[in-house]
């Protein structure tokens, strides 16, 4: 699959391992926006348990790479220390 091969490049990019999973991410729970853990609840929280799976390292590889931030651009979305943001 050519999925395959761009999810090992950019892993190996990122510094770490390509998983099968990754493929199929609608398989597990924490897939999508639903936030489970929030539901139940009509308080807004910033969800910022990414940077527990990202390393500083990842993290400033993503931010500062030109074609994330181009694509970024392109959505009309910033990257701050949160998230994303509208521009």
């Amino acid at each position: 699959m050519k999925e395959r091969g761009v999810l090992t490049d950019l892993m190996s990019w990122l510094g770490d391992t390509y998983e099968p999973g990754q493929e199929e991410y609608w398989n597990f729970t924490h897939q999508g926006s639903s936030k489970t853990q929030y539901k139940n609840t009509k308080e807004r929280k910033l969800d910022c348990r990414w940077k527990e799976y990202l390393s500083p390292d990842q993290q400033e590889k993503i931010a500062d790479n030109r074609n994330v931030q181009k694509f970024l651009g392109n959505c009309g979305l910033n990257m701050i220390d949160d998230g994303l943001t509208l521009s």
